[in-house]
């Protein structure tokens, strides 16, 4: 008899090769993937699944060992699936979080939660819900998102971000009224865009102001139809139309001659004032309050519906000195053949006095550029160069030298209204005559002039000012 030498055992429903069947309790398989889960159904031999599981990590349609996140560290678990689909409808999901129940308004959450290190118990911090609405056999139910969030320690998750079944989104409450809203039960509701730059935000409170903010040296700038339309300079020149180069500037290349810059109104009362495009500008280069333009085809700056009022008590004209002189306010000085003021009783053929208030003035073409050659130079923007500077400085000067020379070979002479009189001791009803002080000329009061006195008088005194001098109606002579 002989003897084997090898001993095989078979188990029974195991194949020489050593696998054991499905019916048997075995998998069936005779080999599989290194890492992941054994599938099978019961029957037909088990497979890998699409769970790997390397010991540490896990993954679902991937290995997640192969995966890091952005700091390099191995995500724990990565689900995945390869989807061709473009459209959010035709795309299937990696992950559902699903609500068996059907009430209507109940939710399904996507909880994140933290180890507190009590009883190795987990409490959430944060969470994503999704809210059901109303179901229909066989239909999509619409949804909302809602995002929570712990707001301090030991307080449970509350919502903090919604957005609806229609896209509209609110922060610190449900939307109702727009595609973002925010809401803030006390304070003030921020919403603030940060760059590495610098901030803006918006700051709205019902108890104060609404506030638009920003914080770094940049202008503000408001555009329509892809065209700016209002800027905010840093330092807080308002432009409208244009870069502003004042604190509040208008600009317009587009409206013709005459046509309504600015409106001003009480509607169903009446219009407070208008503002139109001139098509001329050159006033005196003096300082003054307010400048205008005018119309060419009409020579008008002013139209005025009532009556237009002065503090001052008379009416003046610039006239030219034929010398270098000075002329004192209510000085009675001459006109001279060539129709320029003297001091020289000599030259003169007329009188007449100088303006001490004077409510209009005429003939105020002196400090014109026609007349100067210059215009006095715009002001420097908040970030002009040191080279800007400089030539404005020069500028300027050259101006005001200018503009001095010319002021000096003028003056202002009363040709109507109440001027008072450099002459002492006249009484009411006395008229002021010129007469010779040594080749200068001088008044006098007169109570009974003769023809020719009255002729060359300068005016009528109807008073005597607190300081002893006469006021007189003025009478050009």
């Amino acid at each position: 008899m002989s003897i084997p030498r090898n001993l095989s055992f078979l188990a029974q429903g195991a194949s020489s090769a050593g696998v054991l069947s499905v019916s048997y309790g075995g998998t069936g398989a005779s080999s599989l993937t290194s890492g992941y889960v054994l599938k099978g159904n019961g029957t037909s031999a088990a497979s890998a699944s699409v769970i790997y599981d390397d010991g540490t990590n896990v993954g679902i349609g991937n290995t997640a060992s192969n995966v890091n996140d952005q700091v390099g560290s191995i995500r724990p678990l990565l689900v995945s699936k390869s989807d061709t689909a473009t459209t959010i409808a035709g795309s299937t999901a990696c992950i559902v979080v699903g609500n068996s129940d059907t009430t209507t308004s109940n939710t399904s959450q996507l909880s994140f939660a933290a180890l507190t290190g009590v009883n190795s118990t987990y409490f959430t911090s944060a969470a994503i819900n999704c809210v059901f609405g109303a179901r229909t056999n066989g239909q999509y139910p619409t949804g909302q998102l809602v995002f929570s969030t712990s707001t301090s320690l030991n307080s449970a998750p509350t919502e903090k971000m919604r957005i609806d079944s229609s896209g509209n989104v609110g922060i610190g409450g449900a939307p109702a009224n727009g595609m973002l809203e925010l809401f803030k039960t006390s304070g003030e509701a921020v919403l603030r865009i940060n760059n590495t730059a610098g901030s803006s935000w918006v700051t709205f409170n019902p108890s104060s102001a609404a506030y638009l903010h920003n914080i770094t040296n940049t202008p503000m700038v408001f555009t329509t139809n892809g065209t700016e339309r209002v800027r905010i300079n840093a330092n807080g020149q308002f432009g409208v139309g244009g870069t502003p180069d004042t604190l509040f500037s208008v600009f317009t290349t587009t409206l013709a001659t005459n046509s309504q810059m600015v409106h001003v109104s009480r509607p169903g009362t009446a219009d407070v004032f208008f503002v139109y495009a001139a098509d001329s500008y050159g006033p005196n280069g003096a300082a003054a309050t307010v400048k205008v333009g005018s119309q060419s085809a009409t020579s008008r700056s002013i139209n005025a519906t009532g009556t237009i009022n002065a503090s001052g008590a008379d009416y003046a004209e610039y006239m030219t000195k034929n010398g270098d002189f000075t002329i004192a306010k209510g000085d009675v000085c001459g006109i001279d053949a060539n129709g320029k003021l003297t001091n020289k009783f000599s030259e003169a053929i007329s009188f007449v006095v100088k303006s001490t208030d004077p409510s209009y003035v005429g003939g105020d073409k002196w400090g014109t550029k026609d007349q100067i050659g210059y215009d006095r130079p715009n002001d420097l923007a908040d970030d002009a160069t040191d080279e800007e500077k400089a030539k404005y400085a020069g500028d300027m000067a050259a101006f005001e030298t200018a503009l001095e020379a010319a002021r000096q070979s003028v003056d202002r002479i009363a040709f109507a209204g109440q001027v008072p009189v450099n002459v002492f001791g006249a009484v009411a009803g006395q008229y002021i005559v010129p007469v010779d002080d040594n080749g200068a000329i001088k008044g006098e009061a007169v109570s009974n002039p003769t023809f020719e006195q009255y002729q060359s008088s300068v005016g009528k005194v109807i008073a005597v000012e607190q300081n002893g001098l006469a006021r007189i109606i003025v009478k050009v002579a």
